[in-house]
């Protein structure tokens, strides 16, 4: 059997069935395993258990980035900056037209 892990692409749930499967079959072959089963699950469950972290609202400076966010995300700047970039090309066939 081959197995090709992608550690980037594959999800959490597919690199642990590839652990499992790769531990079957050392012990299969009379290898042992230097890091216990039980430790990895506690290490998963630690990992799973913490509760994403709440921004400290208290904070001045990180109240202020969190409402910018906000208005980011509802904010359409697309046209403002593809005026930009037109504007910058302008000013740069300016530029050139004038050195030459």
């Amino acid at each position: 059997m081959k197995i090709t892990i992608d550690t980037e692409a594959d999800t959490l749930e597919d690199l642990q069935n590839a652990l499992s499967i790769v531990v079957n079959s050392i012990e299969k072959k009379g290898g042992k395993i230097i890091m216990q089963q039980s430790q990895q699950n506690n290490n998963l469950q630690e990992v799973q258990q913490t509760p994403p972290r709440k921004p400290n609202m208290e904070n001045a400076y990180v109240k202020r980035f969190v409402e910018q966010e906000k208005l980011m995300e509802q904010l359409d700047i697309s046209n403002i900056l593809q005026s930009d970039f037109g504007l910058q090309r302008r000013r740069e066939d300016i530029l050139r037209k004038k050195n030459i």
